[in-house]
């Protein structure tokens, strides 16, 4: 049985986490990706897969005030882009982000004929061609074709 809790590395950020809500990583960069909900932005750190002494090391942030909090995010290794969807926040609008790894807002994205209430996490098939998107209140799944 392996146990992957016999050295914990924790990881460090330029401002404390807030609630870090959903996680991805980034393969070919090296990358961990985390959301960090309350300060709605997305935290990227060294992954430590080609250097295992090089992992939790902070490397950027990316925020946009259009985020509002960020609930959940997802990697496409296909594409090389974060699919993120945010929460209701008051004055924000719901919806998901097609999200460069430079931070740059590359597309938007709802349901069509209806709105995201609370999303709260998002995940990309293996081939990239399809995205879903998992709510609370109401409880449903809905799938984007790319």
């Amino acid at each position: 049985m392996l146990d992957f809790f016999l050295d914990p590395v924790e990881f460090s950020a330029d401002d404390e986490l807030f609630i870090p809500h959903s996680i991805t990583l980034i393969e070919e960069s090296n990358l961990v990706a985390v959301a960090d909900r309350e300060h709605g932005r997305i935290q990227l750190f060294t992954a430590g897969i080609t250097d295992p002494n090089d992992t939790g090391r902070f490397v950027k942030s990316i925020s946009n005030s259009r985020f509002g909090k960020v609930f959940a995010i997802s990697y496409d290794p296909t594409d090389k882009m974060l699919y993120v969807v945010n929460g209701p926040t008051g004055s924000n609008k719901v919806e998901g982000f097609t999200v460069g790894l430079d931070g740059k807002i590359r597309d938007t994205w709802t349901p069509r004929n209806m709105n995201f209430d609370e999303p709260h996490d998002v995940a990309v098939s293996p081939d990239g061609h399809q995205v879903y998107v998992a709510e609370i209140r109401p409880n449903r799944i809905t799938k984007f074709n790319k």
